[in-house]
């Protein structure tokens, strides 16, 4: 098992910064800013809500879709989590300097369309564990984190939505895991690829 529930803790929130909402950017001209594999906008479509205007949904008073609270093991790490719902996981990357919270209004939106909608402190924000050393935050240790919360669900195949930094994870984690997922979804992130072609190039500068 990559992963294991250590406890509850309803009693706290995690608000402890407030986190902007994710939200659609204009693209750049080097940048997609939700690039969408195999169907993945689907997921929003069946809650009646783009990814754009979800944030507008209040939260339901079902206690099914109500946020739940709780510590992970993921990777041999220790992860606050932010769930709610059951069915299908569908695990929401935050991006930098952001954390849960983000995503707050999403969870929400697809807790009620069906889903088991999973927004993690990714290590090293807010209420998950801070390892010490800059290897600990590698790509590698990034990806397994996100494996962990695949076996975590109980189930052999997720959807993986990812904004910003939490969109590069997300690249990485379906090019190296691809069994894992079943949909994409990377708001304003490029592709590695795209970024390591283009970022140093005179043109992207001056842009």
């Amino acid at each position: 098992m990559l992963a294991r529930t250590l406890g509850d803790s309803s009693s706290r929130d995690g608000r402890v910064w407030y986190g902007p909402r994710a939200r659609c950017c204009i693209s750049s001209k080097w940048t997609l800013t939700c690039i969408c594999i195999d169907g993945a906008p689907a997921l929003f479509r069946k809650a009646g809500l783009s990814i754009a205007n979800a944030a507008a949904r209040r939260p339901a008073a079902n206690m099914e879709t109500q946020t739940r609270h709780s510590n992970v093991v993921s990777n041999g790490i220790r992860l606050h989590l932010a769930e709610a719902g059951s069915g299908k996981p569908v695990i929401l990357l935050h991006g930098f300097p952001e954390f849960w919270y983000s995503w707050r209004f999403h969870v929400t939106a697809l807790a009620e369309a069906g889903f088991h909608a999973l927004a993690p402190d990714m290590r090293g924000y807010n209420l998950s564990e801070k390892p010490h050393g800059v290897a600990a935050y590698g790509i590698d240790e990034l990806v397994a984190d996100v494996a962990g919360l695949v076996d975590y669900c109980g189930n052999r195949r997720a959807h993986l939505v990812g904004h910003d930094w939490g969109g590069i994870v997300a690249w990485y984690a379906a090019m190296r895991r691809p069994e894992l997922f079943d949909r994409l979804v990377v708001l304003n992130a490029p592709h590695p690829g795209a970024y390591l072609r283009d970022r140093f190039s005179t043109k992207q500068w001056i842009q």
